[in-house]
């Protein structure tokens, strides 16, 4: 199984940065908490050995609505939340990259396939690996996508534990889209509406090679549907060597009020 798939990016002014730090080596983590196979539910999850992205890219670990939940310490289940417009085949990616934790789910085949149906979802394991590592719902990357004939959609999600309370209408006041540079990079881009009307547009210098930036955007009311990122990232070289230029074009869900109970 290879990680990650998806490469996209996305810049802001004001990014948070957060230092990724190297993984601990295999012979240093319990067998318990390694990257492996566990049932009830299906799913890879655990601690997975390091891997570096090639070529020059900014690589999509996370995007993320935020809704004011409040995690707890030392949870008995985590879960990942999302709504869906229509059914579909996706993916879901939950990571810690300090630790190089991750948790995706598989089908009785092992294809990292969820069905996913119109409305709100949501996939909830064992917190055992996220206590063990010492991370909260709130300290998690998380990617759900989903890629059909007409190209891969990001819905965004929510990350909660088993102690959070989750009522029957989640209003989402706040995204975060998490992007890791595997070196120095410019950002300019986009967020779009479906009729093409631009919202907000940003140009983000001097991206550092080996952080992750964190970027937020508030919808501010904006109609439920498919919105835009658009853009172009330049990677630039200290030997003289030309830049390296990469199109950015994705689709994100929005609804503003995502119903848990449907």
């Amino acid at each position: 199984m290879s990680h990650p798939r998806l490469i996209l990016t996305l810049a802001a002014a004001g990014a948070l940065f957060v230092l990724v730090m190297p993984p601990v080596l295999r012979a240093q983590i319990p067998l318990r908490y390694q990257y492996q196979q566990w049932q009830k539910p299906n799913r890879m999850e655990g601690i997975l050995v390091g891997h570096q992205v090639a070529g020059e890219r900014l690589v999509l670990v996370s995007a993320i609505a935020r809704a004011g939940l409040r995690p707890s310490p030392n949870p008995d289940r985590v879960s990942v939340g999302f709504a869906a417009h229509e059914a579909a085949d996706v993916s879901i990616t939950v990571r810690d990259l300090e630790q190089n934790y991750w948790m995706e789910p598989i089908d009785d085949r092992g294809d990292k396939v969820f069905k996913a149906r119109p409305g709100f979802n949501s996939f909830t394991w064992d917190a055992s690996d996220i206590n063990y590592i010492n991370r909260t719902a709130q300290d998690l990357y998380a990617l759900v996508e989903r890629v059909g004939a007409e190209g891969t959609c990001l819905l965004p999600a929510i990350v909660y534990d088993s102690a959070s309370s989750l009522g029957p209408d989640i209003r989402v006041s706040e995204y975060e889209f998490a992007f890791l540079p595997n070196a120095e990079a410019d950002f300019s881009y986009q967020i779009q509406s479906s009729n093409g009307n631009t919202l907000k547009s940003r140009e983000l210098r001097d991206l550092p090679e080996g952080r992750v930036a964190v970027v937020r955007w508030e919808p501010s009311g904006q109609a439920d549907g498919i919105y835009q990122i658009v853009g172009t990232a330049t990677f630039h070289f200290k030997n003289g060597a030309p830049d390296v230029h990469q199109k950015v074009k994705i689709d994100f869900y929005h609804v503003g009020t995502i119903h848990a109970r449907n």
